[in-house]
């Protein structure tokens, strides 16, 4: 069934067996996430979903989607009908009626803007099935370029490379607004509460896991988990969705940005260079995130690279609100600058007051 909201009236409407839409949603992923000559095959597909799932719903403003079951793997913003879904509405998803709630969450002042963790593995030897994520080689070089960047935009606090470890981020203060981890991430299918982010090898335990995440509490805005199928997972007893983008959640942080597949590398950088761009311009997260996707669409000239495998991977899950960058550090510069400058000029004043010496 699909139930919609839309101007305070709900409706219900059949959609049919649930296993000839897994089909359909599986087959659509196969085409998304393997790029192929076959340019054209995604959009047919889409353009069939968009009929099966979205009809009768006008896209425009803002569309909030609650998924289900095997709709939890589905960027609804490919679904297809004479342009993307994404070029019509801005999307973002929930996990929980809860979040519809009218101030359910209030944006503290946090003293700090963003901490970046973007780690180097030197020692680590991934499995063939971990090897499979945030492309090759194991260490990131668009990682690390995309945590260099941002963090000089956001004045944000960087863990890089070594330092990047878990030991830090199981110490992170609460005074960051945003959480951005940009690195490895490895699903685990069969225990997907195993499933874990992956920091500097220098320490043994380099490994944080889901089950890791449900014990912590932050108070944090936005997590940006830059990594690999961050937003997707397996389901536990409950039939819940289990993922790294939910256990943050969980652990008191209302909105995230998850992948859905494996992130390219460099067009990951690209994405979310624009994404802190159009947030630091006041944009709400889900209308800065689809600007930044549109960009990188728009403006690759590479055809092959326009594939959506490459850009459309991020969502939004939770909280839409806007983020207040805290522009203090820079202020603070300033002043001292002006105070620098104000001592340099009386004394340059007193001097040429002073009398010649005879």
């Amino acid at each position: 069934f699909r139930i919609g909201v839309q101007q305070k009236k709900t409706t219900v409407v059949t959609l049919g067996a649930y296993d000839s839409i897994r089909k359909k949603v599986n087959d659509f992923l196969n085409l998304v996430k393997s790029p192929s000559p076959q340019k054209n095959k995604f959009k047919e597909a889409g353009e069939e979903l968009y009929t099966d799932l979205f009809y009768g719903i006008p896209p425009e403003g803002t569309t909030l989607i609650m998924p289900d079951g095997i709709l939890n793997h589905l960027p609804f913003e490919l679904l297809y009908n004479n342009g993307y879904l994404m070029e019509q509405t801005t999307i973002s998803y929930l996990s929980g009626l809860f979040q519809l709630r009218t101030g359910s969450h209030t944006q503290i002042d946090h003293p700090e803007n963003v901490s970046f963790f973007a780690p180097t593995y030197s020692k680590y030897t991934p499995t063939p099935d971990q090897l499979a994520v945030r492309g090759t080689p194991y260490d990131l070089k668009g990682a690390q370029e995309e945590v260099q960047v941002l963090s000089n935009l956001t004045n944000g606090v960087l863990f890089e490379g070594t330092r990047a470890s878990k030991k830090e981020f199981m110490a992170l203060s609460n005074e960051f607004s945003i959480i951005h981890m940009a690195g490895h991430a490895y699903l685990n299918g069969k225990d997907p509460e195993l499933s874990s982010l992956l920091f500097s090898d220098m320490e043994k335990d380099n490994e944080l896991h889901i089950s890791e995440l449900y014990g912590l509490k932050f108070n944090a805005d936005l997590a940006v988990l830059s990594a690999c199928n961050t937003g997707v997972g397996g389901y536990g007893s409950g039939e819940d969705m289990v993922s790294l983008s939910q256990a943050f959640m969980y652990s008191g942080i209302p909105s995230t940005v998850s992948s859905l597949w494996s992130a390219p590398d460099q067009s990951t950088k690209q994405i979310m260079v624009s994404f802190y761009e159009y947030l630091k311009e006041g944009h709400t997260k889900s209308k800065a995130l689809q600007m930044a996707k549109l960009d990188y669409l728009h403006h690759t000239t590479d055809e092959n690279l326009s594939h959506p495998y490459y850009w459309a991977g991020f969502v939004l899950y939770g909280n839409d609100t806007p983020i207040t960058f805290n522009e203090r550090k820079s202020t603070h510069y300033l002043l001292g600058a002006l105070a620098s400058m104000g001592i340099l000029f009386y004394f340059l004043y007193r001097r040429r007051k002073k009398p010649l010496a005879t």
